[in-house]
């Protein structure tokens, strides 16, 4: 299933694991409006450790974040 085009179906709880950290910018903010109807949400991923600017945009199979040193 492709989380930032297809229907999710509905529940009380998302769970969503290191899934964020692979896609660009736009299609985070699409799932992150999908998942916003849920009750309870739990979200990991990865952060660099020490400073880091936050949510560098990736491009699609390109890679994650955490390799810019973002997260």
């Amino acid at each position: 299933m492709d989380i930032a085009a297809n229907y999710l179906p509905s529940g009380d709880c998302a769970l969503l694991r290191q899934v964020l950290q692979y896609l660009p910018n736009t299609e985070v903010q699409n799932v992150l409006r999908k998942i916003t109807g849920f009750k309870y949400i739990i979200l990991t991923e990865h952060l660099p450790i020490g400073d880091f600017i936050p949510n560098k945009d990736v491009i699609l199979g390109q890679g994650i974040r955490l390799k810019k040193g973002s997260g």
